[in-house]
């Protein structure tokens, strides 16, 4: 489809095919691509979810810190219910940060999963207008925001997301449908909060690299409190700036600090913990580190049989 070669560009392209004009925000970075979408773009819950799930068993052979997922669902559902939730919950409490598109709806639109999710960094898009100055810089028209139907406000930062020139997947459907939008053979100008997203995953990766210590929660708390805020609907915390968050100091946040899992991530701390009712807990103090998304038969479990009001 050409989707992630795309994202892949934004994130940590070299400019090599374009002797250093297009270069991504962390060419260093090293990308690992998990294919989820067909050659039509769509992309079925299980295989996003597989790839999530494969990422966190696999995250110290590769080295992998940062999960960008552009990518929404189609149904609107609470964060504490939702199955692709409760993934990037998983992957982001094993201790990998998980950025994601807001969406292309508009207003009133924080409903779909991942980016209704209240832990992951969810990005919306900017229109920088092709000036370097911040100063003309508006929402784009598209990009989704408001709140969830938990109450949280989303999204948490945008970035560029207006005709942003990225890497072209020769042959794919980009090249081949979309001909008027190819920046000579090798490059595609895209708009939308798929390509915002990545910009975002590359500022993370760059965090990550000046500060590896950093923690999911803390990271997007100083992530947050040191992004250029814009005067903005929609715009969340502004811009995130990868050289403040690495020279931030003082007391570290928790972005994670008062904030309740999934119930598929409940089911999975009871079962670690041999667990028959769920005692009241400061979920940002628990441990994760022997919880296993394998240690439960999904298909025994009946969530109308459950409380989670915990």
């Amino acid at each position: 489809y050409g989707h992630g070669t795309a994202v892949a560009g934004i994130i940590a392209g070299d400019g090599t095919a374009s002797g250093g004009r297009y270069i991504g925000i962390a060419p260093r970075a090293n990308v690992i691509n998990l294919r989820v979408n067909d050659g039509s773009g769509a992309a079925p819950t299980s295989v996003i979810m597989n790839a999530i799930l494969w990422t966190v068993l696999h995250a110290d052979t590769y080295n992998i810190r940062v999960i960008n997922l552009s990518l929404l669902t189609t149904v609107a559902e609470s964060y504490r219910t939702s199955p692709i939730d409760a993934a990037v919950e998983y992957a982001w409490l094993k201790g990998i940060v998980v950025v994601v598109a807001a969406g292309n709806h508009g207003p009133n639109s924080a409903l779909y999963a991942p980016a209704n999710d209240p832990y992951v960094i969810t990005v919306g898009a900017s229109d920088d207008h092709g000036t370097v100055a911040s100063a003309d810089d508006t929402l784009a028209g598209f990009s989704s925001y408001g709140r969830t139907q938990d109450g949280f406000s989303k999204p948490d930062v945008v970035a560029p997301g207006r005709r942003i020139i990225t890497t072209l997947a020769p042959g794919s459907s980009f090249a081949l449908n979309y001909p008027g939008f190819m920046v000579g053979s090798q490059y595609v100008q895209l708009s939308g909060t798929s390509v915002a997203a990545p910009v975002v995953s590359g500022v993370v990766a760059l965090t990550v690299a000046g500060r590896p210590t950093l923690r999911p929660g803390q990271l997007k708390a100083v992530l947050l409190a040191t992004s250029d805020r814009l005067p903005l609907a929609g715009s969340g915390a502004g811009y995130p700036d990868a050289a403040r968050a690495i020279a931030q100091t003082g007391r570290l946040g928790n972005a994670d600090r008062g904030l309740e899992p999934n119930a598929y991530l409940k089911v999975l701390y009871m079962e670690a913990n041999h667990l028959v009712v769920l005692p009241a807990v400061s979920w940002d103090t628990v441990s994760w580190d022997s919880v296993s998304w394998d240690s439960v038969s999904w298909d025994s479990v009946s969530w109308d049989a459950v409380s989670w009001s915990n």
